[in-house]
């Protein structure tokens, strides 16, 4: 299993710089569930801390209330102890983002929230997030500018590293939140296959138009005349003997 001491990095990805990622802690969703720190993979220890963490990312800043995280833990058959289990687990990764955090203090990563947990995280320092903000600046270049978007979209859909959530053990009778994520893939994949279709025929427009002959031409040519036109011989009824350009037969 990976450990904080592991040898073992994860591809660096482009993050925007921020006050949040000076500590070097970064997390993944979009795929299986990963923190490392400086690339360096953390180990998020049992199943259960994993998907507590897990509900923590996709939710992306916003708090989680405690009755998601037992349902998602253990059902519709939590045991008495559940809220006690989930305050351990919560303590953990806390300890695993914030090795010298004192105990009891409330640290600045994985805080209480109105009944809850949140887990502070933005575009920075998490691949959702990266992700909605990178589309979002994809759509506001639409439809003025078809390339940068289709660009954005690609750079968006890069992040991913397989189904939301891979790997995470759910117990939960209600449907995991990770299908919709996924489903926000599959409409920007769609709309990044739109934008590149549309600035691809754009361009091809453009250099068509650019080559197109000159209209109000009088001038038998093949490209203001009907190509069957161009191409047939006329005939004794048809006038004079010529080639089918004009040029009269011997």
């Amino acid at each position: 299993m990976l450990n904080s001491q592991s040898n073992i990095r994860l591809q660096h990805w482009a993050f925007p710089q921020d006050v949040n990622a000076s500590s070097g802690l970064r997390f993944t969703v979009l795929g299986p569930v990963r923190a490392t720190r400086s690339d360096v993979v953390l180990d998020l220890g049992p199943p259960q801390q994993r998907t507590v963490l897990a509900l923590l990312l996709v939710r992306a800043g916003r708090a989680a209330p405690i009755s998601e995280f037992v349902e998602a833990l253990w059902g519709d058959a939590p045991p008495q102890s559940a809220r006690n289990l989930l305050h351990r687990c919560v303590g953990t990764l806390r300890r695993l983002f914030e090795p010298d955090l004192p105990a009891r203090a409330p640290g600045r990563w994985l805080t209480p929230d109105g009944g809850g947990y949140r887990l502070t995280v933005d575009s920075t320092n998490l691949d959702l997030a990266r992700f909605r903000e990178l589309t979002r600046q994809a759509r506001r270049t639409l439809p003025a500018d078809q390339g940068s978007a289709a660009s954005l979209f690609g750079e968006a859909l890069d992040l991913w590293r397989g189904d939301c959530g891979t790997g995470v053990e759910w117990l939960g009778t209600s449907p995991p939140p990770f299908g919709t994520i996924d489903r926000e893939r599959t409409a920007v994949a769609i709309e990044a296959a739109e934008a590149a279709l549309s600035g691809a025929n754009r361009r091809s427009s453009c250099r068509w138009s650019r080559r197109r002959p000159r209209t109000g031409s009088t001038r038998p040519s093949r490209h203001n005349r009907p190509a069957a036109a161009a191409a047939r011989p006329t005939g004794p009824s048809d006038g004079p003997a010529t080639t089918p350009f004009g040029h009269r037969r011997p």
